[in-house]
């Protein structure tokens, strides 16, 4: 995951909605939206092993 993605996430939690995040973060509704919507297999092989038995 990388830290856009958390500090995306964390800015439509606070602000409840995906476009008052976007006037926030000064990015599109769809920008904020393909972001939110990448799949979590993108964590790191090492998050990987700690789950997987």
């Amino acid at each position: 995951m990388e830290w856009s993605d958390v500090r995306i996430f964390l800015t439509v939690a606070r602000s409840g909605t995906l476009g008052s995040a976007a006037r926030a973060l000064h990015l599109s509704h769809p920008t904020i939206g393909r972001h939110l919507s990448r799949p979590p297999a993108r964590l790191c092989s090492r998050e990987r092993r700690m789950v997987s038995y």
